[in-house]
């Protein structure tokens, strides 16, 4: 059924299924032979979902992170008003996320080295060291060699050692 146009005259809508309802069904039509059902929940209500940051929330978050005194914050706040109102958000939401990043790594590298402090290093005793020094000169080492050995023994773990004894014959 087909209405003339005229002055004044405006036509009503036709019925037509919405953008999110019309989604909701191809999603459904695609996912019924996974057995997957979706709720119209699952869809967007919207194309582009807008986040709309706030300078002052950005800036005081900033400050958190960094560690910034009121002061720092005021120079910080001046600086910002040269830029361009639309830029001051982006900006600091970049910094932000810069930050945010550097902390990390620098956590994650701190973990790290408390890490390789905490595996502590067995070293050999002197008795050991005395042990060790009679096994070489048994196996005809001599001993002005052996004496630059156990000081460099002095150095390393017993496993270390021991591994180095059995390359050269004297873990026995």
């Amino acid at each position: 059924m087909v209405k003339s146009l005229g002055k004044g005259k405006i036509p009503e809508p036709a019925n037509v299924l919405l953008r999110r309802e019309m989604l909701f069904t191809m999603m459904n039509e695609d996912l019924k032979p996974l057995g997957v059902e979706k709720t119209i929940d699952d869809v967007s209500p919207s194309t582009v979902d807008v986040i709309a940051m706030d300078f002052e929330d950005l800036l005081t978050e900033l400050a958190q992170v960094i560690g910034l005194a009121e002061a720092d914050i005021n120079t910080l706040r001046q600086d910002l008003d040269r830029m361009k109102p639309s830029e001051r958000a982006g900006f600091l939401s970049e910094v932000l996320k810069q930050e945010r990043s550097r902390r990390a790594k620098e956590l994650a590298e701190a973990e790290k080295d408390a890490e390789i402090e905490e595996v502590e290093v067995e070293k050999l005793s002197e008795e050991e060291l005395e042990d060790i020094r009679d096994r070489l000169l048994k196996m005809g080492i001599e001993e002005t060699e052996v004496e630059i050995m156990i000081e460099q023994a002095k150095q390393l773990s017993k496993s270390e050692i021991e591994s180095l004894l059995e390359e050269i014959g004297g873990a026995d």
